[in-house]
């Protein structure tokens, strides 16, 4: 690194907290170097209270740019000069771009959901879509499928809470793009999920259903509701086939599984900071990432054990989710979380590892 810094060297960043154990600083300073740009990126522990001083900082020392992570998102857009259509829609940014002194909010996890359809051969623009579930991923995907051009956009969530915050997005969504048709309905609105299914091109979850130690849990328990040709894809990428696409697979279904999608949303980020396109083969074999999901009514310490064994062996990134109710049927068990937190807290220090205590950007709800 010291050799590659000199006086002209850009600095780029993170800001979130925690953020020491990201593999953000290693995956854009790799791309910085494959594509010769003079260019560092650290990352800043910036709590959300704080985000006002950073971005008065970011003018000051010229920082080029800056990736956002929880719980800073929406504090962020708050404080941008402009906002992308995306992020202007959702209220949340993920990457700040700065341009002579102003200050520019996107969100590239909808655009990576996109692009990993993408790599998949398989376009939204003139395509009937479905999704499950209206928390951060989910959101962002319906929002980038009508900006990209989708006919018509379906979202099924159950009628808690969060409903009338749904409902808000989709008035958003139509105002904002008019000629995409786009429908909000009870997750218990069967009949009306199998029609709309049945017409679908392509069917999403962007829950956390699926994800391990729960994966022997679906958002679809009626599997005569996939059918041939029908392209199913999941945010959920541990396992890397969950029981969603495993069976939609078995009834001819094209599937995308989540893997790619976080990804992309870096590639999107390192676009618009350098204006390059990341080495995507090279950064895809050498930055192998894995999510767990722990503390969960139903799961044993015997479990999360042998998880977390597979994980020092086995993957060089991994990012530990600690789970927190929402409007799923699935429950937070304090009493493991508690163990979890007494017996696992070394994995703090570990320098690819990070562990969230208070992720609420990924399932239903929020």
């Amino acid at each position: 690194m010291e050799a590659r810094i000199s006086g002209t060297t850009k600095l780029f960043g993170l800001i979130g907290s925690p953020v020491s154990h990201s593999a953000s600083p290693a995956m854009q300073n790799y791309g910085f170097q494959a594509c010769g740009v003079d260019g560092a990126y650290l990352a800043f522990d910036i709590k959300e209270e704080e985000v006002p001083e950073f971005v008065k900082s970011m003018r000051l020392l010229n920082i080029q740019g800056c990736n956002v992570t929880m719980p800073n998102k929406t504090a962020a857009a708050q404080n941008m000069d402009e906002l992308s259509p995306a992020a202007e829609l959702i209220g949340a940014v993920n990457t700040i771009v700065n341009r002579d002194g102003k200050l520019y909010g996107h969100i590239t996890d909808g655009e990576g959901f996109v692009a990993n359809l993408k790599d998949h051969g398989i376009g939204v623009e003139g395509k009937d879509i479905v999704i499950f579930g209206a928390g951060g991923a989910a959101t962002a995907i319906q929002v980038q499928c009508a900006l990209d051009g989708a006919k018509s956009i379906t979202i099924f969530n159950p009628r808690d809470p969060f409903f009338e915050r749904a409902q808000k997005m989709v008035e958003k969504i139509k105002a904002k793009v008019p000629e995409c048709q786009v429908e909000l309905y009870d997750l218990d609105a069967k009949d009306t999920m199998r029609e709309k299914i049945d017409a679908a091109d392509i069917l999403v979850n962007g829950t956390l259903l699926g994800m391990k130690p729960k994966e022997d849990t679906t958002v679809i328990s009626d599997t005569t509701m996939f059918h041939e040709g029908l392209v199913v894809a999941d945010v959920v990428y541990n396992p890397e086939e969950t029981r969603f696409l495993r069976e939609a697979k078995e009834h001819g279904c094209i599937t995308v599984p989540g893997k790619g999608m976080l990804l992309w949303q870096g590639v999107a980020s390192f676009k618009l900071f350098t204006g390059k396109d990341m080495p995507v083969d090279e950064v895809k074999e050498s930055f192998q990432s894995v999510c767990l999901l722990v503390g969960i009514k139903g799961q044993t310490k015997e479990m999360i054990k042998r998880d977390i064994n597979l994980v020092l062996e086995n993957f060089k990134y991994a990012t530990i989710n600690v789970f927190i109710n929402n409007t799923t049927d699935v429950k937070r068990d304090e009493e493991l979380v508690q163990w979890f937190t007494d017996n696992f807290k070394y994995l703090e220090d570990y320098q690819y590892i990070e562990v969230l205590y208070n992720n609420t950007d990924f399932g239903v709800g929020d």
